[in-house]
């Protein structure tokens, strides 16, 4: 099957973080060396999996344990958790989660019993941030002794230790952020990240030995805002999204090629459930004495998409001749070569005569240099069509889209923003070609 040429294509946007990237991409075979063509898909494939701490994948502060937050309005939050619970109603049994901050009265509960274990008249609420990196580190000996908690835990709820008022200007941002995202991308990269690896680079990174925090296994979620039946009181949710769990693909690309060590997959298939799964991870990473698994939970945003694209320009994962290097868009656009054509672009008089004569059924209005184009795309030329915004290439899309669906063609659109898309169905939908989508 042809690959779209539009597949291959990158924002600037992506272009310039791509810079910032670590050198990764290796291959066992010398297949680079021979054929230039796969060589320059090679280096370009190497700029898109971040392997540098800069990338939340392999360096995420609220995977600490002992995370002191600094209150600030960060889109990531930390959680306490009963990890069991929460992977059985969350993932398990699909349910949606409650995600709480501590009660005023809850904060009052644990400065008496600061006030208690010193035996003096330190109050929790003091200093917030002192407060919460002290409730952080001392949370297993004294959350059982707050009213509540280890029952609303228990159901598989989670529980942030920011003070409320905090709490509730982080929870909107993030939400905000979650639809910002789905509605220009189409996806909204939250995820909960359930387990951390605490991992160290080695000599002479200029890192090296310092703690780093990776997360294990992560949960694509959609945060909810929902108001009670009483008092119209607002509160937060969260429910897995359709994509199933997944672990980390950048820590254990980072793990085989820096340390030679293969991270255990996830065996959701199996029914496997987080516990057994970082038990695994433990166990394969024994031989990394200052290494450990932590079952941190965690709120934020990562992104994937770079990962599949990598995934895809591995030569390995294509039959023998198929691989993108083998495509002859691919090589005309690496080496720069002009893409041989079986026609040319219709010339005035052509377009003049098909104007004329209204032989291509399109349904929404062309000028002339758009029937050009469809003109060209009919007869199987491969080509680029620019123009600025308001010269009509969502309707010349439509056009081509009638075109194809009267010779009996399906037709793959792809764009990197999802408006670009709803702008062309909105299109068909007028022409009432939608029931084709």
């Amino acid at each position: 099957m042809d690959i779209p040429n539009s597949y291959f294509c990158r924002s600037n946007n992506e272009k310039d973080n791509s810079k910032q990237a670590h050198n990764v991409w290796t291959t066992s075979s010398d297949a680079s060396n021979l054929d230039p063509v796969a060589g320059k898909l090679g280096r370009s494939r190497k700029k898109l999996l971040d392997l540098t701490l800069r990338n939340r994948l392999l360096n995420f502060r609220p995977g600490n344990p002992k995370f002191s937050d600094d209150l600030k309005a960060r889109k990531q939050i930390s959680f306490q958790a009963n990890v069991s619970s929460l992977w059985q109603c969350l993932v398990e049994d699909k349910k949606s989660i409650e995600v709480s901050a501590l009660t005023r009265e809850q904060l009052e509960q644990i400065g008496r019993w600061f006030q208690n274990s010193s035996g003096n008249k330190e109050s929790a609420k003091t200093n917030s941030k002192l407060a919460i990196s002290r409730i952080t580190s001392e949370w297993a000996d004294i959350r059982d002794s707050i009213r509540g908690v280890s029952q609303f835990l228990e159901r598989g709820n989670l529980v942030s230790l920011l003070p409320e008022e905090s709490f509730a200007k982080r929870l909107p941002k993030i939400r905000e952020e979650q639809t910002t995202l789905a509605n220009s991308t189409g996806d909204s990269a939250l995820f909960i990240a359930i387990g951390f690896l605490e991992w160290c680079e080695i000599e002479p990174h200029p890192k090296a030995n310092e703690p780093l925090f990776a997360p294990l296994v992560l949960v694509h979620v959609a945060l909810n805002q929902n108001k009670s039946e009483k008092g119209g009181q607002r509160y937060f949710t969260l429910q897995m999204d359709v994509d199933e769990p997944q672990g980390n693909p950048c820590l254990a690309e980072k793990l085989k090629q820096d340390f030679s060590i293969d991270l255990p997959d996830l065996n959701i298939e199996d029914n496997e459930t987080v516990i057994d799964y970082l038990a695994r991870v433990e166990k394969a990473l024994e031989s990394k004495k200052n290494w450990r698994v932590h079952p941190t939970v965690a709120l934020g945003f990562f992104n994937f998409a770079r990962y599949r694209l990598w995934l895809d320009l591995d030569p390995g994962q294509w039959p023998t001749g198929k691989s993108p290097a083998a495509h002859a868009i691919v090589g005309s656009i690496l080496n720069g070569d002009p893409l041989p054509q079986r026609d040319s672009m219709p010339d005035d008089d052509d377009v003049a005569f098909h104007q004329e004569t209204e032989d291509l059924p399109i349904v929404m209005d062309a000028d002339s240099t758009q029937y050009a184009t469809l003109l060209a795309a009919k007869k199987g030329v491969s080509l680029v069509v620019q123009g600025p915004p308001g010269s009509g290439k969502s309707q010349t899309i439509t056009n081509l889209i009638a075109i194809a669906i009267a010779e009996g063609k399906s037709v793959l659109f792809v764009a990197q923003k999802l408006p670009a898309l709803q702008v062309v169905q909105r299109r068909l939908e007028t022409t009432e070609l939608a029931a084709f989508c």
